[in-house]
């Protein structure tokens, strides 16, 4: 098991900036583990992982202010290494509100070397030789749940263990195929649009494209009353009503009466939401 220090208080967010400070760091690999609809209702960074290349550090945002998250990942000084950022990116605002500053993207030099497969698995296998191990066991694990399991924490590790080294390589690579100018270039072009309004994945489903105009009309209001039924419930949307679902019920009300629930969702809400969906024009 990785030595790590967990930060669970403000105080020790406060402990660790100083120790940046002190030790003069600027430049750090970061990692977030989220929950995406998986396990409960919503979107939500359950854990950031830092490592500042000696060190690593796990913080549980459940239990950390916003505004002493905010310091930190907003803090301009210290270059917060990625990879593959925008979802993190995403997660923080639309969360807290939160502008990660000075972020470097390590997927923008694979891009650039236009890498075949640009995962992070598969970048650390063709440049570090490092395989990742027990990738698939922790993909839909619920990081929800306190306390985490030590080898979770030992699997969300190795997420930023090598960003220090993947960084040192691609820059190299970068350098030794004349694409400095384009790297510099595609750093300043890009901005990260925190404001952009997400098209939720419902309405880019087979499902929903299969419809008529009149019937994605329907399709949308009952997204809606799924989505305020899920969150009532805190769960994830697709266990109370699936996009198939939705689909048929947009066609034909009349499918309401077949609905089978997840058990997931108490059978006290199947006739609260079946008149939600009755009243849906």
């Amino acid at each position: 098991m990785k030595k790590f220090t967990l930060i669970e208080r403000d105080s020790q967010v406060t402990d660790l900036q100083r120790h940046l400070s002190n030790n003069k760091i600027g430049m750090l690999a970061y990692d977030f583990e989220q929950e995406s609809n998986l396990h409960i209702y919503g979107q939500k960074i359950c854990l950031i992982q830092i490592y500042d290349g000696t060190n690593y550090f796990i913080i549980d945002p459940f239990r950390i202010s916003r505004d002493k998250l905010a310091e930190l990942l907003e803090d301009k000084k210290i270059l917060k290494l990625f990879f593959a950022a925008d979802s993190d990116l995403s997660f923080a605002y639309v969360q807290y509100r939160i502008k990660i500053k000075s972020v470097f993207d390590l997927q923008i030099m694979v891009d650039l070397l236009n890498f075949e497969k640009k995962g992070l698995d598969d970048v650390l296998l063709k440049v570090l030789g490092v395989i990742h191990k027990n990738k698939s066991k922790y993909q839909r694990f619920n990081w929800t749940v306190r306390p985490i399991r030590e080898d979770a924490l030992e699997y969300a590790l190795t997420d930023v263990e090598y960003l220090f080294q993947l960084h040192t390589e691609l820059m190299k690579m970068i350098d030794a195929s004349g694409l400095n100018t384009e790297l510099l270039y595609t750093v300043i072009k890009r901005r990260n649009e925190f404001d952009n309004k997400t098209v939720p994945s419902a309405f880019k489903s087979a499902e929903y494209k299969s419809l008529d105009d009149n019937d994605r009309k329907r399709f949308e209001k009952i997204y809606i009353v799924r989505d305020n039924f899920a969150q009532k419930i805190n769960c994830p949307p697709d266990c109370v009503l699936t996009k198939k679902q939705m689909a048929d019920i947009a066609r034909d009300s009349s499918s309401i009466s077949q609905i089978l629930f997840s058990r997931r969702v108490p059978e006290r809400f199947y006739t609260l939401i079946c008149d939600a969906l009755r009243v849906v024009r």
